[in-house]
């Protein structure tokens, strides 16, 4: 691999978690005698996975260089990578002016997008992940169908959040399931981001079937937003038919006041953790 490719494979390695590549950076930076056991690379302890990825590619960077049974750090190396991986962050940051029209719908499964239908129609998770990734305040987030994989599709993009929003989820589900889903949601929500979490759960033993939340919404600081048939779930996002439409300002501001409404209705009742 090039250096660029070894950067971003390193990035993605991480997920972009910023308190990682920090302590490792700090690990590496400050060590002058080198490490005999690699899992010392990382202050904490860390996947195996991730670990034989990061010892890959401070190799692949010849960073990481054996002499007598010990692993010598190359500081020049190390400055070096440390430098392009910033470059990298500041260019996936920055705001890129856009040309020609965004497009109108969002479809699943992506690979339904041929090349004459590319300017028109995008695949619903980018657009999932951009909203995320922008929040600044507040992220809101309806679906009446959730399971472990689509939490993560729409939950990992906040390791990239460069501020802490808040994060309120609104859900359907019965009492016995809810302790399940408290438990996929908070593995997927960064620690600094648990004092802004709420949940409110719809309970379909207390509401009539007829009046059942069924929308499917992702907003935004009240700015942006999702709107569509897809289900937060591995086969709404990945596999099943299914269209959607971005949100204007004016649309996600009157979203967000709906869902007070049926807060202070009491259809959604916050789940207390």
């Amino acid at each position: 691999m090039n250096d660029a490719k070894i950067v971003l494979f390193f990035l993605q390695t991480l997920h972009y978690r910023d308190d990682l590549e920090k302590s490792l950076f700090l690990n590496l930076t400050e060590n002058t005698d080198g490490f005999q056991r690699l899992e010392d690379i990382y202050i904490q302890k860390v996947h195996p996975e991730l670990l034989q990825n990061t010892v890959m590619v401070l190799k692949s960077f010849s960073i990481l260089n054996i002499e007598e049974s010990n692993y010598k750090i190359d500081k020049k190396r190390l400055s070096y990578f440390i430098k392009l991986v910033e470059l990298a962050k500041a260019v996936r940051e920055y705001e890129w002016p856009t040309y020609g029209p965004k497009p109108f719908l969002y479809i699943s499964p992506p690979d339904l997008i041929t090349a004459e239908l590319s300017g028109d129609l995008n695949d619903i998770t980018s657009l999932l992940i951009d909203l995320v990734r922008s929040a600044n305040k507040q992220i809101s987030i309806m679906s009446p169908f959730t399971n472990k994989e689509g939490f993560k599709s729409i939950l990992t993009p906040l390791n990239a959040c460069k501020n802490n929003p808040k994060i309120t989820l609104y859900l359907t589900a019965k009492e016995q399931d809810r302790e399940m889903i408290f438990k996929q949601i908070i593995d997927q929500v960064p620690q600094k981001m648990m004092g802004g979490l709420k949940i409110y759960f719809c309970s379909p033993e207390l509401v009539k079937a007829d009046n059942l939340p069924h929308a499917k919404v992702l907003i935004i600081d009240s700015l942006r937003g999702y709107l569509g048939s897809a289900n937060f779930t591995r086969q709404g996002l990945e596999s099943r038919f299914e269209l959607g439409v971005e949100l204007d300002k004016q649309q996600s501001y009157a979203v967000e006041q709906l869902f007070k409404l049926l807060v202070s209705r009491e259809i959604f009742q916050e789940y207390k953790f």
